[in-house]
């Protein structure tokens, strides 16, 4: 995935940039990272996007409470 499309992955979405870093579980510093193109989108990151856009729940948060 390219920054652009990094960048245009909210607006895809529907949500903010804020709000796709919570679901993918990444900071805000890096998700404006990957968007302006300061860094490399790490490929996981890449892949969670994808689920996302497919409507699949990518967040740890039901795992870890179910986790012993």
């Amino acid at each position: 995935m390219t920054n652009d499309e990094f960048a245009a992955a909210p607006a895809r979405l529907g949500i903010s940039r804020r709000e796709l870093c919570r679901r993918l579980e990444i900071s805000k510093r890096s998700g404006d990272a990957y968007a302006l193109g300061r860094a490399p989108v790490p490929r996981v990151v890449a892949l969670a996007v994808l689920a996302l856009e497919h409507g699949l729940d990518v967040g740890m948060e039901k795992n870890a409470k179910g986790a012993a």
